[in-house]
């Protein structure tokens, strides 16, 4: 196996990621602060409210991934990623200034209209600066979305608990967003040239994927992904402080050991495993986050909610990146960069959709009734990954058993054994 190396564009990367989570989590971090500054009290029906304002990021994240293709065309993947931080750091800071529910919701839009670029683009970025094995670095780059969490969550849940203004927190997010987009953006001798195609092209590749039935296997597989770790990402604080009658110091610290479960498992799946056990890795830790989401809802204690988070969070963690690679191994005479812009561009929306749906179901049946919908998300992720994984079973080997006959050799056999 060969050793891990990362040059500047990597740790540009590696911050943007965590930007970019600290940026997602900080309103659902101060969202019970906030609820209560801006009107909407989570505890007096605010909740399809509180959700609602991931949705409208979702959209304009969904819109801003459907143009990274033209974008990545024509500017490569490197100054879009910078300046697409620039933008998502302004637009948090809007929010931090926002003094109505709508002006929030504004800010957020425009926040998502950087992170769309961010979502789109850096994936591919750091894949096709290692063509050899990109599952192994796209998996270790993803890991510090998981940090910044840790970082906004842990840090951010103190300064609550001191009373420090939600609004503070949210203009510190965007300094954090500001640094690597200038380091993206400065001139680096040492970054590999980037292809740029014309737009025809895109067009073309945008096409040839649609028409590939097995494209939506994944394009399901990443929706219920996102949903299943957003739900999670974006409901834990509230949870822990509404179904515990918890402090935001230890919401905050429930949300960062959710995180820290993400790191270990992406972390740890760059460094240890070989590309060629993605289908594995998928549906263990579908099946391992189904789980132990589901036993978090029949707990009824903090301390015990704190491990089985960490364990959702070690499940959770490798499936947005792996299915992105999987998918690029599995459709190899697709366009590898149309793949990440469209599976992000599902799997956004699929953070957007359960996110609201949760808080429309814990307005009517309690947030603990809400929660039963991350888990959902990861058992059926687990079983479309294992139809597919035997899909690409039955076709290599039927390629297996026409290659023998072609040479003249005896196939009954072989076609016996499968």
């Amino acid at each position: 196996m060969k050793k891990i190396h990362f040059s500047r564009c990597d740790y540009a990367a590696f911050m943007v990621f965590t930007a970019y989570a600290m940026g997602s989590i900080i309103i659902p971090l101060c969202l019970v602060s906030i609820a209560a500054d801006l009107g909407f009290p989570l505890d007096a029906g605010g909740m399809g409210m509180g959700g609602a304002i991931q949705l409208s990021r979702a959209v304009t994240v969904t819109i801003t991934l459907l143009l990274c293709g033209f974008l990545a065309a024509r500017y490569g993947c490197r100054h879009p990623v910078g300046w697409s931080a620039v933008v998502m750091a302004l637009g948090v800071l809007m929010a931090a200034g926002a003094n109505s529910y709508f002006m929030l919701m504004t800010a957020i839009a425009v926040a998502g209209l950087g992170e769309g670029v961010i979502e789109g683009l850096a994936t591919p970025m750091v894949s096709a600066l290692h063509p050899d094995e990109p599952g192994r670095y796209v998996n270790f780059a993803h890991s510090f979305w998981a940090v910044g969490l840790v970082i906004a969550t842990v840090l951010g849940g103190w300064l609550l608990e001191l009373e420090v203004s939600w609004r503070i927190l949210a203009a510190a997010v965007c300094v954090c967003g500001m640094i690597p987009g200038f380091m993206l953006l400065a001139p680096d001798k040492k970054a590999p040239p980037e292809v740029r195609d014309k737009t025809s092209k895109v067009f073309s590749n945008f096409g040839r994927l649609f028409l590939c039935r097995r494209f939506y296997i994944y394009l399901t597989a990443i929706f219920l992904a996102g949903g299943g770790e957003f739900g999670i990402t974006f409901w834990c604080p509230a949870f822990v402080q509404l179904a515990f009658g918890s402090t935001a110091m230890a919401a905050g610290c429930a949300t960062a050991v959710f995180a820290l479960g993400m790191i270990v498992s992406r972390m740890g799946a760059g460094i240890f495993v070989r590309d060629h056990y993605a289908p594995q890795l998928l549906i263990g830790s579908a099946l391992a986050a189904a789980a132990t989401a589901l036993a978090m809802l029949l707990s009824e204690s903090v301390l015990l909610l704190f491990p089985l988070l960490f364990v959702a969070g070690m499940g959770a963690g490798p499936l947005w990146p792996t299915i992105q690679t999987l998918c690029a191994r599995r459709l190899p005479d697709q366009d590898a960069t149309m793949i990440f812009i469209l599976l992000s561009a599902s799997g956004i929306p699929g953070c957007g959709v359960f996110s609201t749906l949760m808080g429309w179901v814990g307005d009517s049946y309690g947030i603990r009734a809400g929660f039963l919908l991350s888990p959902s998300c990861f058992l059926v992720c687990a079983l479309l990954i294992r139809l597919d994984n035997r899909r690409n079973a039955a076709y290599i080997s039927s390629k297996e058993v026409r290659y023998e006959s072609d040479t003249g050799n005896q196939t009954s056999g072989r076609i016996g054994n499968n």
